[in-house]
């Protein structure tokens, strides 16, 4: 049996993106991950069509559009994937188990605006607690330089925080230039 046959017999699309780590709701509809989609338009089961960018095929053709595979590769990939016994295994002893899914450049946005989130929350609320930890004991004793910087350090993080949220009126270009800085390591972290 011919691993096309082997995988196309015992495993459906569906099967394959979810194990991709795909979400599909209750009628069988997914975010697409061959374009940037921002509502389910990819129906799936035995086979997948994308109503949104025309991506259709069965479960071979998924594994390879999504990990950027020939079918021969996706199809073993599969194979070893779902414990399916092939007779024309890979010869020269490839394995799958390191392959990365390619990533839109909007999934690549989303995953970084969310780690940029995450390290804006964390440090607005290390300057909280600084904050409380510099503040004045005593009502007429004076603010420290500390002190002051710390809650306008607090106050610029807040705003950021609002940006990345959508709070105040931020384009994408203005969140990627404050994802880029983030990277960058021009927001200093308390380090």
């Amino acid at each position: 049996m011919s691993v096309f046959t082997a995988v196309k017999a015992n495993v459906t699309a569906r099967q394959v993106a979810e194990h991709a780590g795909i979400r599909i709701n209750r009628n069988g509809m997914a975010i697409c991950p061959f374009h940037d989609d921002h509502n389910p338009s990819l129906k799936i089961d035995d086979r997948y069509y994308c109503f949104g960018c025309g991506a259709k095929g069965d479960a071979v053709d998924f594994e390879a559009n999504y990990y950027g595979l020939g079918l021969k590769d996706a199809a073993l990939k599969i194979a070893e994937d779902f414990g399916i016994s092939v007779d024309d295994g890979c010869s020269h002893g490839c394995s799958f188990t390191h392959m990365q899914p390619k990533e839109s450049s909007e999934h690549r946005f989303i995953r970084l605006r969310n780690e940029c989130i995450n390290q804006l929350k964390a440090y607005s609320v290390y300057l909280h607690e600084l904050k409380d930890i510099l503040a004045p004991r005593y009502i007429f004793e004076d603010f420290s330089d500390e002190y002051v910087e710390t809650i306008k350090t607090e106050e610029y993080i807040n705003y950021l925080l609002d940006l990345m949220y959508g709070f105040e009126y931020c384009t994408r270009e203005d969140q990627e230039e404050i994802i880029r800085k983030n990277e960058n390591g021009e927001f200093n972290y308390g380090e």
